[in-house]
């Protein structure tokens, strides 16, 4: 189920950056993407699964991509590409001072997946910044239904990251959560 939400994500955020552009006919120039997991680079490591995945989904676009676990990371790698996704797979995990640095500090599109957001956001400062904050992770409303681009989505995954927008100005809503059960 959690993978299924990681996909619909994946899908939608790549259909607004590089979809327009393989549409268009026109050649562009490969997308370099890095892909940072939970955890180590190690094949026993599960996030590492859910890395691959990712990776394979974005080979159906001009993309180039690099996978790695972020105790791997080094200080300052975001700079080489042009996209970069994290993938959390704990509730709570704890991420590199490293890496939280260079994706506070970085101007290029970062797309986060699942969890560590919560903690990203107690030890920087997502709400001025960006304008939203993450406070915690709802595992028991069961939010089922995701409303984007006027379409309808089901939702398996039982996490849901509770956004709550501080400014927003910083921040355009793509889509909406909902539970069917809770009104």
């Amino acid at each position: 189920m959690r993978k299924a939400i990681r996909v619909l994500c994946a899908v939608f955020f790549f259909c607004i950056f590089l979809l327009p552009d393989s549409l268009s006919g026109e050649s562009y120039p490969v997308k370099k993407v890095l892909i940072v997991v939970e955890g180590s680079s190690s094949l026993k490591n599960f996030a590492i699964g859910d890395g691959r995945q990712l990776a394979a989904l974005l080979g159906h676009f001009n993309t180039s991509t690099t996978l790695k676990g972020v105790q791997d990371y080094k200080f300052g790698e975001l700079k080489n590409y042009d996209y970069i996704f994290y993938v959390g797979f704990e509730v709570r995990n704890a991420i590199p001072t490293k890496f939280l640095l260079d994706v506070y500090n970085t101007d290029k599109p970062v797309i986060w997946l699942n969890t560590g957001m919560v903690e990203f956001c107690q030890r920087y400062d997502v709400k001025n910044k960006f304008g939203f904050t993450v406070a915690n992770i709802d595992s028991v409303t069961k939010y089922d239904q995701v409303f984007a681009n006027n379409a309808s989505f089901t939702k398996g995954e039982s996490h849901l990251n509770i956004i709550r927008i501080t400014n927003s100005g910083k921040v355009k809503i793509l889509g909406k959560a909902y539970s069917a059960t809770k009104q």
